[in-house]
């Protein structure tokens, strides 16, 4: 995965393998795949419109060569990065699994 979503407005449902869709759906401001930007990722689940929908796509390469130019955006993108990584490493270890949709 390359990419990281924000939904707009619209509806979307996410689910992962045969589960149902997480409950309730994807509300205006969430944000999908953010672990793109900050790790290696594969999306685990599956995001479906249920109606016309708007979304903001941020391309994690390009964040990243416009963080790279600014030091302080540099420095507090790797501490980001590192909760960020720590955080998804315990949801794991607790059993709750991968998800491209963190509440």
């Amino acid at each position: 995965a390359k990419h990281m979503y924000v939904l707009v407005n619209g509806l979307l449902e996410y689910s992962i393998g045969n589960e149902k869709p997480l409950k309730p759906s994807l509300a205006p401001q969430e944000s999908v795949s953010e672990a793109a930007l900050w790790m290696p990722w594969l999306h685990p689940g599956r995001l479906m419109c249920t109606s016309e929908a708007e979304l903001i796509c941020l391309n994690a390469n390009k964040f990243e060569e416009v963080v790279v130019q600014y030091r302080d955006a540099q420095e507090v993108s790797i501490k980001y990065a590192k909760a960020f990584f720590n955080f998804v490493q315990s949801r794991v270890t607790a059993g709750y699994g991968l998800t491209d949709v963190l509440r």
